[in-house]
């Protein structure tokens, strides 16, 4: 997560695309969440599916939308 920060600091009041894993998505919601790391609640994150968090200020963070795989259908 520090290298998320990191990163939202440097480009501030910008857009930030992160290609990674579903399991790197997965880690990020549960610390934005507040979650344990591994625990009764489980994530499954699609992998190609798009998440977006928008970054609202401090460290207040907003879903806009999470494992959105749409852009799959029909394949």
């Amino acid at each position: 997560m520090e290298t998320l920060r990191r990163t939202v600091r440097k480009h501030e009041g910008g857009t930030i695309v992160i290609a990674c894993h579903a399991g790197v998505i997965d880690a990020v919601m549960r610390q934005t969440l507040h979650m344990h790391q591994t625990g009764k609640f489980e994530l499954h994150t699609q992998n190609t599916s798009l998440t977006e968090l928008l970054h609202v200020q401090g460290s207040k963070w907003r879903l806009v939308r999470y494992n959105d795989a749409a852009h799959l259908n029909g394949l």
